[in-house]
């Protein structure tokens, strides 16, 4: 039993800063750093939530291969503290692994391999859901061949039927389908995630307003664009708003920031708190993320989230009000 079951993308990353693109004119280039730690949509939100205390409460659903690659990767989330009694170890898979290189402003570029996460099934997050389950999140729709088109419909759909809250994020489409990845599943989400270029290429719009309607009017309840440093916009039917990015923090790493944010708003979101409250929660967690390399290394508890807040604002909120209320 969890009251949250995550699932989707995992990775076992090897990030490399500073790199640029006269590394392909050298035969050897050395960098400031490098090291090896674990990512992905997915496994970022849910090692957020585990450091803000909801680790006990949480599911984690992957799949990795039984190779090195794997090893590591479970070794890591376990180091972690982060429940993995729902990662599955499936026999002529290959785990995912990606290098990082990172410039010196902090944008970051991936080279992937392993088809691990195309290899979980709308069976391996069914079965764990339950009575006491409250969410369903999937993180990196486009990289999860089993979970996609009519696999999203049926799965959400299952999840909506047991009074479970359904949430989702996407990824970028290598293979260029985009919208008919995920258009069967949109009336069973109560929220989508979606980086600004991704719902562009999903949506065919280009204006907040324009997308967040799009998306509503396929069922969508609720819309949250992740604008990077311009902050995000929420929509549903019953209200719009943006919120605008903390700039108060020098950028390391951009790795894993939108899916910081979208830890923090789901914290919010659990919590019962208002859409603009979640927004400044995912904010707050996006801003803390950028400050150092690896995509969820940057994240704190729920005190030092709270500490955050507290000495840089709550942007759009008196922060004594917000923090009284988590």
């Amino acid at each position: 039993m969890a009251r949250i079951v995550c699932a989707g993308h995992l990775s076992l990353d090897i990030p490399y800063k500073a790199v640029d693109k006269s590394v392909f004119t050298r035969d050897t280039t050395f960098v400031d750093s490098a090291y090896v730690t674990t990512g992905g949509d997915a496994l970022n939100c849910t090692a957020n939530l585990t450091k803000l205390g909801l680790g006990k409460d949480l599911k984690y659903v992957s799949v990795i291969g039984d190779d090195a690659f794997g090893k590591m990767t479970l070794a890591d989330l376990e180091a972690s503290g982060i429940n993995t009694s729902s990662v599955r170890c499936k026999k002529d898979v290959g785990s995912f692994a990606t290098v990082v290189l990172i410039s010196e402003d902090g944008e970051r570029h991936f080279m992937c391999a392993g088809n691990a996460n195309r290899n979980v099934t709308v069976d391996d997050v069914l079965s764990e859901l339950s009575k006491d389950t409250e969410l369903l999140h999937i993180g990196s729709f486009m990289s999860l061949d089993m979970l996609e088109g009519e696999y999203m419909a049926r799965m959400f759909q299952t999840a909506q039927s047991m009074g479970i809250k359904t949430s989702f994020d996407v990824t970028y489409d290598s293979e260029g389908k985009w919208l008919k990845k995920i258009e069967p599943g949109l009336p069973y989400s109560d929220i989508m995630f979606a980086s600004y270029d991704e719902a562009v290429s999903l949506s065919g719009y280009r204006t907040p307003e324009e997308i967040g309607a799009f998306f509503l009017s396929k069922g969508v309840k609720q819309f949250v664009l992740k604008n990077g440093e311009e902050g995000c916009y929420a929509a549903s039917l019953c209200e719009k708003l943006f919120v605008p990015a903390y700039h108060c923090v020098p950028v390391v790493d951009t790795t894993g920031a939108g899916d910081a944010f979208v830890s923090g708003y789901l914290y919010g979101f659990l919590h019962g708190l208002s859409t603009e409250e979640c927004c400044v929660l995912g904010c707050a967690q996006g801003a803390m993320c950028i400050r150092t390399m690896g995509a969820h290394i940057g994240t704190g508890t729920l005190l030092e989230l709270k500490e955050f807040i507290r000495e840089n604002g709550a942007l759009t909120l008196d922060s004594e009000e917000l923090l009284r209320k988590f």
